[in-house]
């Protein structure tokens, strides 16, 4: 029997010699290809399963695999220009995916998020805008069943009613809808909150955050499951003029005080630091923007601290109190300061967590784009981490203590040009979480060229 894994992509545009001006959400259009790793050691068969937004199965594509290796699907072949839906990849070895969603020919922004192999009947989305400070956010809802199911979207926060503006949709097998808050009437100007989105089957959510009038473009994806206690595997503040804030909603029902603990990692600027702040039901915090508190930074002895008023740091961040143990859902919000770059990623729980991480795309100076991933160990002792690279011989071991962290960046690690995956190991007990940037070299301060997505366990 197959594995199946299912991941939707919001706008899957083929690419030719120029964009296909189709849809426009958040006022933008976009594009999108898709990367597959297969993560045992023989040859992957997979199918890709093209779903336009009326539940039609457009395009169904065979192709295979190399064993430990990733295939890149980009621009997109099969499908008629213009296309969009969603994608089912059904493969017979266990796998991973990751999207790159993209705007502009050549690319002038985009963001990045993992596929979804394990759908959930209820997702939460913690941040959702509209016209604040000029961004705002649209989210896209797959329904990854073979029927057609009724989805609801209730709204909260931000001064909204009990059940103002929510809706009730109806979605075919594995297609999508798009709700936009960025053209929503029922919504005003400057409206900050999130939505809960409910069915009876399985369901994956990805949002995207937009700023007006710039190429702007964050990505996360919607939470299937809560927890006490999140963790941060990257945080960046004022390090080459990084900026970075921590989003939490209380998803529960009490009142609760939060404290995240910060902690740099080997190597980088940073002093151990906390911050508390309250959170009320259904309301959402910001965490360490738009600075870090005072005693958190280092101001001297490191390359590339670029506020020496506040001082920079590097490294990963946790939840160490919640005092009414309430449900925390979290993202995280990565921004250079002074540009329209940026990225968003989820935080991690320890549930979730296992040995293993993979992350399928990997580059070293690929047209100018390269990769840094950080990891952290979510586990109760010391993990020695190794990662390994497909089509190269390097590897990377790292030991590190319970709550705390490291970065690689691939920068000048590979040979130019390279495009790989990676898989990183601890040891049977552990359990570690990572995210992995893709940035571009001399970007103009105009573009957004930063992408970021989860790794994935398993």
């Amino acid at each position: 029997m197959k594995r199946i894994l299912i991941f939707f992509m919001v706008f899957c545009f083929l690419l030719t010699t120029s964009v296909q001006s189709v849809s426009a959400q958040g006022g933008n259009t976009y594009s999108a290809g898709f990367q597959v790793q297969n993560l045992e050691g023989t040859t992957a068969n997979i199918t890709l399963l093209f779903y336009d937004f009326n539940g039609n199965q457009v395009a169904s594509i065979p192709d295979t695999i190399p064993a430990n290796s990733n295939k890149t699907y980009y621009p997109l072949t099969g499908v008629n220009p213009g296309f969009a839906g969603s994608v089912v990849v059904q493969s017979d070895k266990k796998s991973a995916s990751i999207v790159n969603l993209v705007i502009g020919d050549p690319i002038q922004g985009g963001g990045s998020y993992a596929g979804f192999n394990a759908p959930t009947a209820n997702v939460s989305l913690p941040l959702l805008m509209k016209a604040n400070y000029g961004i705002g956010t649209w989210f896209s809802v797959q329904n990854t069943t073979g029927a057609t199911m009724n989805v609801n979207v209730d709204y909260s926060g931000g001064g909204l009613g009990s059940t103002q503006c929510d809706e009730t949709v109806s979605i075919p097998a594995y297609s999508s809808k798009v709700f936009d808050q960025t053209t929503s009437s029922c919504l005003p100007n400057g409206w900050v909150g999130g939505a809960q989105v409910s069915a009876a089957g399985g369901l994956a959510a990805v949002v995207v955050q937009v700023k007006s009038g710039a190429p702007s473009v964050w990505a996360y994806s919607g939470f299937g499951t809560k927890d006490k206690i999140f963790y941060v595997p990257l945080f960046s503040s004022n390090y080459y003029r990084s900026g970075s804030s921590i989003n939490v909603q209380n998803a529960g029902t009490l009142a609760t005080n939060v404290t995240i603990t910060y902690t740099p990692n080997p190597g980088f600027p940073g002093n151990p630091c906390s911050e508390t702040k309250s959170i009320n039901p259904g309301q959402t915090v910001v965490f360490g923007f738009p600075q870090l508190p005072a005693s958190c930074g280092s101001k001297s002895g490191f390359a590339g601290i670029t506020d020496t008023t506040n001082g920079a740091f590097v490294g990963s961040a946790v939840v160490t109190t919640n005092s009414a143990n309430q449900d925390l859902v979290a993202i995280v919000n990565q921004v250079k300061r002074g540009a329209n770059e940026g990225a968003s990623y989820n935080a991690f729980y320890a549930s979730n967590a296992t040995n293993k991480i993979s992350f399928p795309l990997v580059m070293d100076r690929n047209y100018g784009l390269f990769t840094g991933m950080s990891i952290i160990n979510v586990g109760s002792a010391n993990a020695t981490v190794t990662c390994t690279f497909s089509g190269s011989s390097r590897t990377v071991t790292q030991t590190i203590a319970p709550g705390a962290g490291f970065t690689d960046v691939h920068l000048n690690q590979f040979s130019s040009g390279y495009v790989g995956a990676a898989i990183c190991t601890a040891g049977a007990s552990d359990k570690i979480v990572g995210i992995l940037n893709q940035a571009k070299s001399g970007a103009p301060d105009s573009q957004d060229q930063l992408f970021t997505y989860e790794g994935i366990n398993y």
